[in-house]
């Protein structure tokens, strides 16, 4: 759904989206590498204050007028919440709409905003799958405990994006470094915590007469074939660095 490339007005960090509304590769390097997304989704993201086109505007009114939101390849904000915040709120308001952005390109338009509102229906905002996962990569204003929140209190990546005495290749290779390590050793044994955690209060549900539900036994499936992976992917990235 093209619309006119717009410039953003110097309201983003040039650090993270240029003036095109197009993700930086020394970002995308951190965000793929500490998240384990697609760097190609990222690539095709476009980042766009809402009012500057008809479509933006109908959309921020259809979706109630949200803080930003994605539909398809673009990720509408709303620009005039955004002049002069911090490059950290910046970063967590683009780690957050990128999982949903990852989540379109899965998933498809219907069938992400199909899920999103059947579980909206039974479950609170917060309990919505991929708006859970969204939060817990991060948000747009720092509450201490989503993955930005933790990369920043631990890491120099901040830091190291907004060095100005590097070139682009020198922070991708950093950020790439520090993103991975970083996933290996706070990301993924936080999320395997927390997936084990939801399973056996699922199955605990499950057990009880009225708990034995279709959803509630959808939810262990999925749960679990999540904790596969991420148990192969640490495995796998343990032993890239040199740490099995």
């Amino acid at each position: 759904m093209p619309i006119v490339a717009v410039d953003l007005d110097g309201l983003e960090p040039k650090v993270m989206i240029d003036e095109q509304g197009k993700l930086t590769e020394p970002v995308i390097a951190l965000m793929t590498a500490t998240l384990g997304f697609d760097g190609d989704v990222a690539r095709r993201s476009k980042w766009k204050d809402y009012i500057t086109s008809f479509e933006g505007r109908a959309w921020f009114k259809l979706t109630g007028y949200p803080g930003a939101s994605v539909k398809g390849e673009d990720v509408f904000y709303h620009g005039r919440d955004w002049g002069g915040r911090a490059s950290s709120d910046w970063l967590g308001l683009i780690f957050h709409e990128e999982t949903h952005r990852q989540h379109v390109d899965q998933m498809g338009n219907p069938g992400f905003y199909a899920s999103y509102l059947a579980q909206g229906i039974v479950v609170d905002y917060r309990k919505i799958l991929t708006e859970h996962e969204a939060y817990r990569n991060g948000a747009d204003t720092r509450r201490g405990d989503d993955v930005v929140d933790l990369l920043l209190n631990n890491t120099d990546a901040l830091l190291i994006l907004e060095d100005g005495g590097l070139t682009d290749d020198q922070k991708i290779t950093d950020l790439t470094l520090l993103g991975r390590t970083f996933r290996a050793t706070t990301v993924l044994p936080n999320a395997i915590s927390e997936i084990e955690t939801n399973i056996k209060s699922f199955e605990k549900v499950i057990s009880k007469p009225d708990g034995d539900t279709k959803f509630n036994r959808s939810m262990v499936k999925g749960l679990k074939n999540i904790l596969k992976h991420y148990n192969a992917e640490l495995n796998k990235i343990n032993h890239e660095l040199g740490v099995d």
